[in-house]
């Protein structure tokens, strides 16, 4: 791990010296990667995003409208998550030839996300008696490692499960029409 990650460092290097800061920038938040730091760094800013329209979701319910904390953190946690999907699919990982298939893994992990995330709130106010934006704030954290991992492991076994598949089913010699087959 440390070394790609000193091989990253000395690729931005390269880049930086013989393109540019602009290029490099451009590499870093513009073009497609496979590179997984910079899908992290990406991931992280679209988990910055998401996690304020669930925050702020989450808050605006409960301060305003009175919503129970556990409601507000559903709904603001189905907001998040629309932001997130959305955002990640157009900007961190790759997409794969499936999206119905992407969908439904990304709203499984989305569910179990959502119990990472009602449990922590849960624990933080009743177990360690944390205001409720702290509680936020630490399912925040959790919740992130939790999705990254779950995603970056899924995404990218998905992706390369289908490719091969296409890729054999391209390959693969076309059965005979009926015709052809002897009687």
């Amino acid at each position: 791990m440390i070394e790609r990650l000193k091989a990253a460092r000395a690729r931005a290097r390269h880049i930086y010296r013989e393109h540019g800061f602009v290029e490099l920038l451009r590499r870093i938040f513009v073009l497609r990667t496979n590179n997984g730091f910079v899908q992290l760094v990406r991931y992280g800013i679209v988990g910055v995003v998401a996690a304020a329209f669930d925050t702020g979701t989450l808050l605006l319910l409960t301060n305003v409208f009175g919503v129970s904390y556990l409601v507000a953190g559903t709904v603001g946690f189905a907001v998040g998550t629309v932001v997130n999907y959305a955002m990640s699919v157009t900007w961190v990982f790759r997409r794969t030839s499936q999206p119905y298939v992407e969908m439904a893994l990304f709203v499984l992990i989305g569910a179990a996300g959502l119990v990472v995330n009602d449990v922590t709130l849960w624990a933080g106010q009743a177990w360690f008696g944390l205001d409720l934006f702290w509680a936020k704030m630490l399912a925040i954290v959790v919740g992130f490692l939790w999705n990254f991992i779950l995603r970056k492991i899924l995404f990218d076994r998905l992706g390369a499960y289908l490719a091969k598949r296409a890729a054999q089913q391209a390959t693969a010699e076309p059965a005979p029409e009926a015709d052809a087959l002897p009687r």
